[in-house]
């Protein structure tokens, strides 16, 4: 698990301006997110099994709409 120290403000000030400033820091030791655990956290979906389904889904869909218009096209030579 890796580790890092980092500044973190623990006391604000808010002038009249909007422009909210840090007036006291603190360093403090916090988990850093390795990229497989950032994307675990942002969806939780691995991308290499999102783009294999993803591209059966539009096979599927393909399929089944080619089978659709060869029914509707025979239908319409039987004149049913």
């Amino acid at each position: 698990m890796p580790a890092a120290y980092i500044p973190v403000c623990t006391n604000h000030s808010a002038p009249v301006d909007g422009v909210v400033s840090c007036t006291q820091e603190q360093w403090r030791m916090v988990h850093v997110l390795t990229p497989e655990e950032y994307q675990l956290l942002l969806g939780g979906i691995d991308q290499e099994i999102l783009d294999i389904f993803f591209l059966a889904t539009l096979g599927l869909f393909a399929a089944g709409f080619g089978v659709g218009l060869i029914i509707a096209h025979i239908r319409k030579l039987k004149g049913i």
